[in-house]
């Protein structure tokens, strides 16, 4: 599993924040200068989420013409869904990454957990969020 460190850390407006960035580097993720060996938690997302609910993922990858084809279809056949995931992309001003926001309905943490999973094998993907 792969655990996430996200130290709070408190911006110029008072307001305290858990953001956190995670970059895939190796099938190991680093997280705000922390190694990162696991997924989140079951404990950690269900006390965060209320299953089942709408889960917004980020995928980062190389822009090349399938990516985001195989992003959508990784997220689907994990879900077993038989209809389209809400997406959305954007591309860098360079035009070599590809983002891409999905936000299916998931119905408990261990199906989020498996997703990662999934995304995390996929080829092109530089970062998940």
């Amino acid at each position: 599993m792969l655990r996430f460190d996200t130290p709070s850390a408190t911006g110029s407006n008072g307001v305290t924040s858990n953001r956190f960035t995670a970059t895939l580097i190796s099938n190991q993720m680093i997280s705000a200068g922390h190694t990162v060996t696991d997924l989140p938690p079951i404990d950690l997302l269900n006390s965060t989420h209320e299953f089942p609910t709408t889960y917004t993922m980020k995928v980062i990858g190389r822009a090349d013409d399938d990516f985001v084809a195989r992003v959508v279809a990784v997220v689907r056949d994990e879900l077993e869904l038989s209809i389209e995931i809400p997406h959305r992309t954007k591309e860098t001003s360079g035009g070599r990454h590809v983002s891409v926001t999905l936000e299916p309905e998931v119905q408990s943490a261990e199906q989020v957990l498996a997703v990662y999973q999934q995304l995390s094998e996929t080829a092109g993907v530089v970062l998940l969020l």
